[in-house]
């Protein structure tokens, strides 16, 4: 939105002051401190619906013309100019009011603290303002290198600690799938190779033995059968299995350890006793990396509270608003290590133009440039009109240099430039 024109009604002059205004930067001379007062809460109030005896023109980003009146005797309206049509209803709230901020979305609270900007403002800024200040003041260069440091070191610190919590998980896990591996592997390992080999002599000698004596019944009983030689046959038999028991025992040992070693996903009892050596190790690693890059972590978030000091969240979601800041400043010729902090007031709120969807806002200032030096009321003049392609500038001063800068300007042949004064219309 530009505004073009704006007149207020003076009942002692029984007429209308008026003011014409460029679309990018117009300076506003001959106003006293309460003239610039009247002028600043007339613009905002008529567009708000705020004020009466008003009447301001105003053109969209698109170029569609529109003419507000306000008028105290009559109900206030919007004209579409170009169509000669009465728009009212496409501003009008649901209170019946007229309000073009509240049609483009625009709280009067923020249009007043966006759209206006007093010397006072610019001394006495918010948070915002000053945390952005002094990130623009930075070297960039190291300003996002430290970001980008604890950024990258906190990942890595998250995938170090979900790696040992994956790896004990895994632990647990193989611990859970073979306790009969583990019962037959500690027996399996309490046995010596010498009482392996005794115990199997001992087997092979009972098997011998228990064999002999079964056959030597079995054929005492054919040849004189008796309830002594039954017996004897009986007891040779239960001594014949006993020794084939002991013999088969260690057999099935064996194929009970191997299907616990299949349920557990090995291959063998060696590999899998193996596996968890490896898993503890690896355990081990993990835990030392992880360790590594807490610690790292700890040292990026240290340096950067050291150069920056401030929230890094909040300065990555300003990431835009800084770059745009260091880019006026840049362009300003001003070195930000030595700008007044007025100058760097007005240049972060320069980097921040308000615009709704559809819509840039007008920026009206009332002597903004009285805390600075005369070469950066210049560099701020000359940011004014080169970023007026973003918004609307209003400057209303009395200020002998800025009324100078604006003749040389005009002299020049800068066509993006309008000075003027309050001029009386009659009725």
């Amino acid at each position: 939105m530009r505004i073009t024109r704006l007149l207020l009604e003076n009942p002692a002059a029984e007429g209308w002051a008026t003011l014409e205004f460029h679309p990018a930067l117009t300076v506003v001379a001959g106003l006293g401190g309460a003239g610039r007062e009247a002028v600043m809460n007339e613009l905002l109030g008529s567009l708000k619906g705020d004020a009466e005896g008003v009447h301001v023109e105003f053109r969209t980003d698109r170029g569609r013309p529109y003419s507000l009146v306000r008028s105290p005797k009559a109900p206030h309206m919007v004209l579409d100019t170009g169509r000669q049509e009465d728009v009212t209803d496409q501003f009008r709230t649901e209170d019946g009011s007229v309000d073009v901020l509240a049609s483009l979305g625009i709280d009067q609270a923020i249009a007043k603290v966006q759209m206006q900007v007093e010397a006072q403002d610019l001394v006495h800024r918010g948070m915002d303002d000053r945390d952005l200040d002094q990130l623009a003041r930075l070297d960039q260069t190291e300003l996002w290198g430290a970001a980008e440091r604890v950024r990258t070191t906190a990942a890595e610190a998250e995938r170090a600690q979900q790696a040992v919590l994956d790896n004990a998980a895994k632990r647990d896990a193989n611990d859970e799938l073979s306790p009969e591996a583990d019962e037959a592997y500690a027996a399996y390992s309490e046995i010596s190779f010498e009482e392996a080999e005794g115990s199997h002599r001992t087997n092979a000698g009972l098997a011998g033995l228990a064999t002999f004596l079964l056959v030597a019944g079995v054929a005492g009983y054919i040849l004189a059968p008796s309830v002594l030689t039954m017996t004897a046959v009986f007891c040779a038999a239960l001594l014949f299995l006993g020794a084939a028991a002991r013999i088969l025992a260690p057999i099935w040992r064996a194929r009970a350890i191997l299907a616990a070693v299949a349920d557990a996903g090995e291959s063998s009892l060696f590999a899998l006793q193996l596996g968890r050596v490896d898993d503890m190790l690896a355990y081990n690693d993990i835990h030392k990396h992880q360790r590594l890059t807490e610690r790292l972590h700890r040292e990026a978030v240290a340096h950067w509270d050291d150069f920056v000091g401030i929230d890094i969240a909040w300065a990555e979601s300003r990431r835009r608003d800084i770059e745009a800041t260091v880019a006026l400043l840049e362009r300003s010729g001003e070195p930000a290590a030595t700008a007044t902090p007025a100058f760097s007031a007005l240049v972060c709120r320069l980097s921040r133009p308000i615009a709704t969807r559809s819509e840039s806002m007008p920026l009206v200032m009332a002597e903004p440039f009285t805390d600075m030096t005369d070469s950066e009321k210049d560099a701020a003049l000359e940011l004014l009109v080169t970023t007026a392609g973003e918004a609307q500038r209003i400057v209303l001063t009395e200020d002998p240099a800025v009324i100078a800068w604006a003749k040389r300007a005009l002299e020049n042949g800068d066509h993006d430039l309008r000075l003027v004064a309050p001029t009386i219309v009659a009725a």
